[in-house]
């Protein structure tokens, strides 16, 4: 028997520690439901653990952006739903405009509907957005800039990583302008006469009493009263001008207008409304009244007097025309007049020489290396389809290295083949990109391309006469294909991030499964080692109790001595 060191105390005492240890785990385990708390617990365990941790969180975030890009799938594929049924309605509307049982005031009220829907269009492919990106203006696909503001990029979906400069040189042939002569002024004029002489065939010269046409009130002119001799223009009329490109422009005609003062009109609509005027070196002469120069685009017959019962002159006939024309090339220069049916039949216009398309030589080179990748390729029209990439066009002006020069003598113009045009283009990738995996480069690219009216072809679009209407279908047709290429195309990448997606649900719950293994308590069996460890806690402390007691026995034998 010791005083100083009661070894049995200390034993209880120790065991007691390290039960109570053994306790304080068993409840941590229990209120956390986790096996390894802490490096202590399972250092390996721990370990494994915080990786496949990291991993989970990954896998989670994964399916987020997946869902993500889901929905902005939707959403283009909504909009472009929106845009065929536009593009239906519009089709519809050509092939009724293409029936030669409407008027001119019928075909204008369908292309004023046509307009609208190309509107629509446009603001469908500049305001779909999430999250703020636009979707279906270009966008995401390739970004582009070009040295000259004429030259534009269609972006039709991705170019595949591509970043390059090009530069691109254009050498025009000049197609043929369209012209029309109008037989507005083969009717009898009265009114105010001067004297003229004129030659006859046989050389004799005759003295007759005329009315100069531009001085002519259009009041005076037969052509427009109509079949019952009511004047067509007591009320205003609109003359609505459209070019072939889809370009509008209208000009205002009244009862008191002059001759003079109506072709001024539809000269300086053509020039400055229509825009012609900066291809020419005169743009007085898109509208005029023919001269009747021989041997030009402006021949004319002579003038014919009228005489009354008396043999007195009451007026003329003759058979000069009001001459229209255009400086562009091809059908983007073709223009159609609209408006009352009356007036459209007093115009009277005929085409007296088709327009033909410009030609073009192209040639492109890396701008940084010079090295040619195509040289002198020939197309017809100014769009370059599959401009180095199937998914990339560029349009240019049709009348790009093109002047009109006016010839006096010919009373015509001349479209001349100028130097050639070259201009600088720069084009970049700008996919977007869906990150789908744990680990870099583990991602989704999608591409969208333009769907607006210019990209698909859509400006071109024109119900003002049953020529351009019919013409009209096939355009819409092509852009209904495109609209459903591209909602074929969203259809698979969404089929593709929702097999991703559930790849990624499984790889997460497997995952999450391993980890539970690795770090999740089994309760049962952390409940019954609480409850061994409370009883061993109980049991030891009693014992150490008794061990305490240990040293009084010897203060009792020392009480017996």
């Amino acid at each position: 028997m010791r005083i100083n060191h009661n070894l049995a105390a200390l034993t209880a005492a120790d065991t007691l520690n390290n039960t109570n240890g053994a306790l304080q785990k068993s409840m941590e385990a229990l209120s956390s439901g986790l096996r390894v708390n802490s490096s202590s617990d399972d250092a390996s365990g721990l370990a494994i653990s915080e990786k496949m941790r990291s991993q989970i969180a990954g896998y989670d975030t994964a399916i987020k952006n997946a869902q993500d890009g889901i929905s902005m799938l939707r959403t283009a594929e909504g909009a472009l739903s929106n845009a065929d049924s536009l593009l239906q309605r519009m089709r519809e509307l050509a092939i009724q405009s293409a029936n030669d049982t409407l008027t001119d005031q019928d075909r204008n009220y369908i292309q004023t509907e046509i307009d609208e829907l190309k509107g629509q269009l446009n603001i469908i492919s500049q305001t779909t957005q999430f999250n703020k990106r636009n979707l279906l203006d270009g966008s995401i696909g390739a970004l582009w800039s070009s040295t000259n503001s004429g030259v534009k990029a269609i972006v039709n979906g991705g170019i595949a990583g591509l970043e390059a400069n090009y530069q691109i040189t254009i050498k025009a042939d000049a197609g043929k302008a369209q012209v029309q002569k109008s037989n507005i002024l083969q009717g009898v004029y009265s009114g105010q006469y001067i004297e003229d002489v004129i030659t006859n065939d046989d050389g004799s010269e005759e003295k007759i009493m005329i009315v100069t046409e531009s001085e002519a009130a259009l009041r005076d002119i037969a052509n427009f009263y109509d079949s019952e001799g009511n004047y067509i223009l007591d009320e205003e009329q609109k003359l609505t001008i459209v070019q072939g490109d889809g370009k509008m422009t209208s000009v205002m005609l009244y009862g008191n207008d002059t001759l003079e003062h109506a072709v001024k009109k539809i000269n300086e609509a053509i020039a400055n409304s229509l825009g012609q005027a900066q291809y020419t070196d005169n743009a007085s002469k898109f509208a005029v009244i023919s001269d009747g120069t021989e041997g030009t685009s402006e021949s004319v017959s002579k003038r014919e007097n009228i005489y009354d019962e008396s043999g007195n002159i009451t007026g003329y006939r003759t058979n000069a025309s009001l001459v229209i024309r255009s400086a562009v090339a091809g059908r983007e220069g073709e223009l159609f007049f609209t408006g009352n049916i009356d007036l459209i039949n007093a115009l009277g216009l005929n085409t007296i020489q088709d327009s033909s398309e410009s030609t073009y030589k192209i040639s492109i080179k890396d701008a940084h290396t010079g090295h040619e990748l195509v040289h002198d390729m020939n197309i017809t029209g100014n769009r370059i389809y599959n401009f180095v990439n199937n998914n990339f066009d560029v349009e240019f002006d049709s009348m790009s290295g093109i002047k009109a020069l006016w010839n006096e003598s010919r009373k015509q113009y001349n479209l001349s083949d100028s130097q050639s045009f070259s201009t600088e283009l720069h084009i970049a990738d700008n996919s977007i990109t869906f990150q789908t995996g744990t680990n870099q480069d583990e991602n989704f690219i999608i591409q969208f391309g333009d769907m607006s009216s210019k990209a698909l072809d859509i400006n071109r679009v024109n119900g003002m006469t049953r020529e351009t209407a019919s013409r009209s279908i096939g355009i819409i047709d092509n852009a209904i294909e495109r609209i459903v290429k591209e909602r074929t195309k969203i259809v698979s990448y969404q089929s593709a991030l929702e097999n991703t997606l559930a790849s990624l649900a499984i790889s997460s719950g497997n995952l999450s499964s391993s980890q539970s293994r690795i770090t999740d308590a089994d309760m049962a069996k952390s409940a019954l080692r609480f409850m061994e460890f409370k009883i061993l806690s109980q049991s030891q402390a009693a014992v150490l109790v008794q061990a305490n007691q240990q040293p009084e026995s010897i203060i009792s034998l020392m009480n017996n001595n």
